[in-house]
C-alpha cells in the first residue's frame, strides 16, 4: 500500500512539474539569505538583496545583532521576536542572461552621505553633514531650521535646541547599514530600496541614464535619497483635540485620523505631520509658540535627529484613468475638461528658458528633463512603512503625510503589506505577522478623498516641489563650490599679505591684530603711501618692511608671474562656476515660483475646500526668488570689479618689486632694464591708489552686530570682500521683510537662499495639513485567526455595458448596490487547509463585504499567498492622454502549498508546490460588517466546512464526478524532511511580465524563475542548468 502511494506521489510530482516553463535557476550557499527581492513589472529584471544568516537587525536596539542558532532559537520560524533580516548587498540582474546592471555594497546602503569610518572624514565634512541634515529635515517639515522659521522665541531656546540636535547628528553618523525591502516604480525604470535606518534609496537601473562617470564606475546611480522622516512636533492626541475643537458636527468628528485606542497607547509619540496653522507673514511678527507646541518641542529635543526604525513595507502605485464602464459625475467631467485645457499652459519653461536650466546629459550634451519632474506626469504615490510609522510620498519625493500604524513588527518573514487603490484614495495596511487568537487588530483601511478630488493639483504641486527644492539644492552646492574656488584662488595672495603684515608688526609699523579687516587696513595704508611717495616718508621702518617684502625669494619674477596667471585663471574659473552652477538654477527658480503663484491664485475654491497652497506665501516665495536673483547680479558685479582690481594690483606689485631690486645697480644693468620694461601705466597706478584709498565695496552694511570672520585678507586688501555674498552672517529674520520691499535690497546670496528655502518649506507644509485633516481610518478585525495573509486591489466594473478589463464579483444570490470603482481583495489561510477570500468595496465607509471559502485537499497546507495581478498600468511609456483608458490584465492567485507524505520508516516527507488559479469565477456571499465603533469593524467568524467550500484540485486529481471544484495549475518546487527546521519558501509574482520567482531553502538556497503563461514540454527539459549566482 505504501509503495503504491509512493508511486502515485512521484507520478503527481512528475505531472505537476510540466505546468510552467523554467527560465532561470540559481543556486546559492545555504548560509546566504535573500531577505528582500522583487521582479520588475516592465522589464526582464530581478532585484536581489543578499545577506548573511548570521546577523539580523534588532528593531528595539536599532543595530545589527548576532543571530542565534536554529537549534536553540525558533523565534524566526514561528514569527516571534523583534528583529528583521537585512540585506548586505543589492544586485539587479537580467533574468535570462543574468547580466548585472546594478550592484550596491553595504557601505552604500545608507541614507547618510558620510560614513564615520571614512579616512577623509574631516571637520569640514562634519559641518557640511550637519548643514545638510538641517536642510533635509526643514524640507521635510521638521528640525531646528524649521523651528527657527515658525518661531521668534528667545535665541537661547533655539541655541539649546541646535546644540542638542548637533549632538544627535554626531551620534547618527554611526548609523546601521543594510536593506530590508525592495520596490519597483510603476514604470519599472527605478527601484526603491528600503533601509534599516528608515530611509529609502531610489536608483535608476538604466546604465546610460547616469551622468556621473564616477558613480557609473562604482555602480551607484542614486537618483534620490529619502532620508528618515523628521520627528513630528505634534502628538496624535493634540491633533485630534484641535480637529474636534475646530469642527463641531458629528460628520466632521468622524473624519479624525486615529482611533481612541491608538491615542491611548501612543499618546506620548509625536506622529503626525507638523502643522503650520498660520501663514509665515504672521509668524514674522512677535509671535510665540503655543504652550502645546512648545511643550512638544521641549519633550522632543533629545530625539530631534534620531532616525526612525527599519523599513518593513513599501508600495509604489500610479493613478489609473477611469474605466470605460464608469459613469462619471458632472464635477468629474468638469475637472477633466478643465485639466485638458489648463495642461496646455503648464510646464512651458523649457520652450524659452536656456537648456542649462534643466538636467544636462554629459554624453550627448543635450538637455534631458526627468519626466517625473513634469506636472503632466501621472500622479504616483510611494507608500513606506517603517516599524513604527506610515508615510506617503507623492512622485517618490514629496512627503505628504505621516501617521503611526500601530502594528507590532518582529520575527522572521514578517512585515507590512501596503495595497493602494487604483485611484490612490484608499490604502489597505495589513500586518504579515501571524495572527494570534486574541489579536486586537489585523488590518487598517485609510481613506482620503484629497488625492482623488485634487489629483491634478497634487500633480502640479508635487512636481514643483521636486523641481523647486532641487534648484535650491543646486544653488546651495553652487555657492559652496564657488566659495571653495574663491578661497583657493586667493590663498597664494593671503600667504604673501600675511607675511607682509608680520613684517610690519616686526618693524613696529602695525600692531598685532586678529581682525582680518584691521590687518587689511594697515596693509592698504602702507601700500597707498608707497604709491604716493615712492618710499614711505612717514616712517623709515615701513619702507624697510616693504623693501624686505618685495625682495623676498617668493617674489622672484618668474615664480610670481606663474602665480599671477594661476590666480587670474582660478578667479575666471570661479566666475564661470557662478554662471553655470548658480545662474541657471536661479532663472528656473524665478520662473517656477512665478508659475506656482499664478496657479495658487487661480485655485478659487469655496470655503469648504481645503486650500493647498496659500497665494500670499506663494507671492512671498516668488519675491524672495527675485531678491535672490538680484543678489546674484550684484555678486557678479563685485566679481567683475574684483577681477579688475586684482589684475591691476598684481601688475603694480610685480613692477614695484622689479624697481626695488633695481635700486643701487648700474644704469645699464639688467635689473634696471627689467624695471623699465615692467613699469605699469599711469592709469593702473591711479586705479590702484583709488581703490586703496576708498572704503571697501561690501554686500553688507558695517555694523557692530556683524562678525566678519569669513573674510580673507587678500580680498580685504582689494576692497571687495566677495566672501560676504557666500556667508550667512545676515539673519534671515532681517532679510525676510525685504520680500515686500524690492528697492534697496541688500543681502547676501546665502541669506537670500536660506530665506527662499524657509518660505518654501512653510509653503509646501500646508498640503500636509490638508491631507491629515481629510484622512479617515477604519480598523478591521478578524474573529477567526489566520497564519498567512495577502491583499490586492482591483478596478471595479461600472454600470455601463462594456465591463471587460474590470472586476465584477459574482454572488450566490443577486444583490443590489454592488457596484464599486475599486475593490480590496484579502485572502487568508485559516487552519492551514482553508482559504478565505474577502472583497471590500472601495467606498469611504464600507458597510458590507463579500466572502468566499476555498478548501485544499487532505494533507495539504498553505505556506505562502501572493496575487498574480496585472493592473494594466505598468508601462515604460504611460499614455498621458486625459482620455486614456486602462484595463486590467491577468488576474489569478498564487499559492505555495505543502503536501505531507508518509515514508516507510515512519517519518514524513514534505513536498512544496506552486499553485496558480483564477478566482474571478468564485461566487461570493454578501455580509455586513460587525460595527465595533465608528472607526472599527470586524469580520465575523465563519463555520469552515468542506461542504460549503469550493475545493481546489490540481488537473491530474480532478475526476468527472467532482462538483464545485476549482482546477489549479501546479508545479513541484522542492522536497525536504519534516524533522528539519526549514524556512518556508518565498513567492514573488509579476503578472505584467507573466513570470514567477520562488525561493526555496534546503541543502542550498535555490532561486527559480518560471514563465507562468507557457507550459513546459516533456522533451524540452530545463535549459538553465544549475548555475551559481554568487561571483
Amino acid at each position: 500500500m505504501i509503495e503504491e502511494r509512493q508511486e502515485e506521489s512521484s507520478e503527481m510530482a512528475k505531472e505537476s512539474a510540466g505546468n510552467f516553463t523554467p527560465i532561470q535557476t540559481r543556486k546559492l550557499r545555504r548560509t546566504t539569505l535573500i531577505p528582500c527581492w522583487s521582479l520588475c513589472p516592465s522589464m526582464d529584471l530581478v532585484a536581489l538583496g543578499t545577506g548573511s544568516s548570521a546577523y539580523k537587525f534588532d528593531l528595539v536596539e536599532g543595530s545589527p545583532s548576532r543571530r542565534k542558532s536554529n537549534n536553540n532559537d525558533r523565534s524566526d520560524i514561528d514569527g516571534s521576536g523583534s528583529s528583521v533580516d537585512f540585506a548586505e548587498s543589492i544586485a539587479i540582474h537580467r533574468i535570462v542572461s543574468w547580466q548585472r546592471l546594478l550592484s550596491l555594497t553595504i557601505e552604500q546602503l545608507t541614507s547618510s552621505k558620510f560614513n564615520d569610518d571614512d579616512d577623509d572624514f574631516e571637520s569640514s565634512d562634519s559641518t557640511i553633514f550637519r548643514e545638510n541634515k538641517e536642510w533635509e529635515y526643514a524640507e521635510d517639515g521638521g528640525g531646528p531650521l524649521f523651528q527657527r522659521l515658525v518661531s521668534n522665541e528667545d535665541e537661547m531656546m533655539f541655541d539649546d535646541t541646535t546644540n542638542n540636535a548637533n549632538d544627535n547628528i554626531e551620534s547618527s553618523l554611526q548609523c546601521a547599514k543594510g536593506a530590508t525591502f525592495i520596490c519597483w516604480s510603476p514604470d519599472g525604470r527605478c527601484v526603491a530600496i528600503g533601509l534599516v535606518d528608515g530611509g529609502v534609496l531610489i536608483h535608476d537601473v538604466e546604465p546610460e541614464a547616469s551622468d556621473d562617470d564616477a558613480a557609473e564606475a562604482s555602480g551607484h546611480h542614486a537618483l534620490h535619497i529619502i532620508h528618515p522622516p523628521p520627528p513630528q512636533h505634534r502628538s496624535s492626541e493634540n491633533l485630534i483635540s484641535s480637529i474636534e475643537q475646530g469642527k463641531e458636527s458629528d460628520k466632521d468628528e468622524q473624519r479624525s485620523v486615529t482611533s481612541e485606542e491608538t491615542v491611548s497607547i501612543r499618546n506620548k509619540t509625536v506622529a503626525f505631520s507638523p502643522r503650520v496653522t498660520r501663514s509665515m507673514a504672521s509668524r514674522r511678527e512677535d509671535t510665540k509658540l503655543s504652550s502645546v507646541q512648545q511643550q512638544s518641542i521641549d519633550e522632543d529635543n533629545e530625539n530631534t535627529f534620531q532616525p526612525s526604525f527599519a523599513v518593513v513595507g513599501m508600495s509604489w502605485n500610479r493613478v489609473s484613468p477611469p474605466h470605460s464602464s464608469w459613469s462619471l459625475e458632472k464635477e468629474e467631467w468638469e475637472t477633466k475638461e478643465s485639466w485638458a485645457q489648463s495642461s496646455q499652459l503648464i510646464d512651458r519653461g523649457r520652450w524659452f528658458l536656456p537648456a542649462d536650466c534643466y538636467n544636462m546629459s554629459i554624453s550627448s550634451g543635450k538637455a534631458r528633463v526627468d519626466g517625473s519632474f513634469s506636472p503632466l506626469a501621472h500622479l504616483n504615490v510611494l507608500c513606506v512603512a517603517t516599524s513604527r510609522d506610515l508615510h506617503w510620498y507623492l512622485q517618490g519625493r514629496y512627503r505628504i503625510g505621516s501617521i503611526p500604524h500601530g502594528f507590532d513588527i518582529g520575527g522572521h518573514n514578517t512585515g507590512i503589506d501596503l495595497v493602494c487603490s487604483p485611484d490612490l484614495t484608499n490604502l489597505l495596511v495589513i500586518s504579515k505577522q501571524p495572527q494570534m487568537p486574541k489579536g486586537s487588530r489585523d488590518a487598517t483601511l485609510y481613506t482620503t478623498p484629497l488625492l482623488g478630488e485634487r489629483r491634478f493639483d497634487m500633480q502640479i504641486y508635487s512636481a514643483l516641489y521636486r523641481s523647486i527644492f532641487s534648484r535650491l539644492r543646486d544653488i546651495r552646492e553652487g555657492i559652496r563650490s564657488s566659495t571653495d574656488s574663491w578661497r583657493s584662488a586667493l590663498r597664494p595672495l593671503d600667504t604673501k599679505f600675511q607675511g607682509l603684515f608680520k613684517l610690519l608688526c616686526n618693524y613696529n609699523v602695525a600692531q598685532p591684530n586678529d581682525s582680518v579687516v584691521d590687518c587689511a587696513a594697515a596693509i592698504r595704508l602702507e601700500l597707498l603711501r608707497c604709491i604716493l611717495s615712492g618710499k614711505s616718508s612717514v616712517s623709515g621702518d615701513a619702507s624697510n618692511a616693504l623693501d624686505q617684502f618685495f625682495t623676498r625669494p617668493q617674489m622672484h619674477d618668474q615664480l610670481f608671474q606663474r602665480e599671477i596667471k594661476s590666480i587670474e585663471a582660478s578667479v575666471a574659473s570661479m566666475e564661470a562656476k557662478l554662471h553655470s552652477k548658480i545662474l541657471a538654477p536661479i532663472k528656473g527658480l524665478v520662473y517656477e515660483t512665478d508659475e506656482l503663484y499664478g496657479i495658487a491664485r487661480s485655485r478659487n475654491f469655496d470655503a469648504s475646500s481645503s486650500i493647498l497652497i496659500d497665494p500670499e506665501e506663494a507671492l512671498r516665495l516668488y519675491t524672495s526668488a527675485r531678491i535672490l536673483f538680484l543678489a546674484f547680479q550684484r555678486c557678479l558685479t563685485h566679481v567683475v570689479e574684483a577681477r579688475g582690481r586684482l589684475h591691476d594690483l598684481l601688475a603694480w606689485i610685480r613692477g614695484t618689486a622689479s624697481q626695488v631690486r633695481a635700486r643701487g645697480t648700474a644704469m645699464d644693468s639688467i635689473q634696471r632694464q627689467n624695471a623699465r620694461n615692467r613699469r605699469v601705466p599711469d592709469g593702473v597706478i591711479r586705479r590702484v591708489s583709488n581703490f586703496l584709498s576708498s572704503p571697501m565695496v561690501s554686500a553688507l552694511k558695517q555694523s557692530d552686530e556683524v562678525v566678519f570672520e569669513h573674510r580673507h585678507l587678500a580680498e580685504c586688501v582689494l576692497g571687495v570682500p566677495l566672501s560676504d555674498f557666500f556667508s550667512d552672517c545676515v539673519s534671515t529674520e532681517k532679510v525676510a521683510p525685504l520680500a515686500s520691499k524690492m528697492p534697496g535690497v541688500r543681502c547676501t546670496l546665502k541669506s537670500a537662499l536660506q530665506t527662499s528655502f524657509q518660505i518654501c518649506a512653510v509653503l509646501f507644509d500646508k498640503p500636509r495639513d490638508a491631507f491629515t485633516e481629510t484622512l479617515y481610518r477604519l480598523d478591521i478585525h478578524f474573529e477567526t485567526p489566520h497564519s498567512t495573509i495577502a491583499a490586492h486591489s482591483r478596478i471595479g466594473a461600472g454600470t455601463c455595458a462594456d465591463k471587460s478589463g474590470a472586476f465584477e464579483p459574482k454572488t450566490i444570490q443577486p444583490y443590489d448596490n454592488l457596484f464599486a470603482r475599486h475593490w480590496m481583495i484579502i485572502v487568508r489561510s485559516v487552519k492551514d487547509t482553508f482559504i478565505e477570500v474577502i472583497a471590500i468595496p472601495g467606498n469611504s465607509r464600507p458597510e458590507f463585504y463579500l466572502q468566499a471559502w476555498l478548501a485544499l485537499p487532505d494533507n495539504y497546507a498553505v505556506r505562502n499567498i501572493q496575487f498574480y495581478g496585472d493592473s494594466g498600468n505598468s508601462s515604460l511609456s504611460p499614455n498621458l492622454d486625459i482620455d486614456a483608458v486602462t484595463n486590467e490584465g491577468r488576474q489569478s492567485l498564487g499559492l505555495i502549498v505543502e503536501r505531507k507524505e508518509d515514508l516507510p520508516d515512519g517519518s514524513k516527507e514534505l513536498h512544496e508546490e506552486l499553485w496558480l488559479f483564477n478566482y474571478d469565477e468564485i461566487s461570493f456571499k454578501k455580509c455586513d460588517f460587525k460595527l465595533e465603533s465608528d472607526k472599527a469593524v470586524s469580520i465575523a467568524a465563519a463555520d469552515f466546512s468542506r461542504d460549503q467550500c469550493i475545493r481546489l484540485q490540481t488537473a491530474i486529481a480532478v475526476t468527472e464526478d467532482d462538483a464545485n471544484v476549482l482546477v489549479t495549475k501546479s508545479r513541484h518546487i522542492c522536497t525536504h524532511q519534516s524533522f528539519m527546521v526549514q524556512e518556508r519558501s518565498k513567492l514573488n509574482l509579476c503578472a505584467s511580465r507573466g513570470i514567477a520567482g520562488v525561493l526555496s531553502f534546503g541543502a542550498s538556497t535555490s532561486l527559480d524563475i518560471f514563465d507562468l503563461e507557457e507550459d513546459e514540454e516533456e522533451e524540452s527539459g530545463s535549459e538553465s542548468g544549475d548555475e551559481s549566482f554568487e561571483d
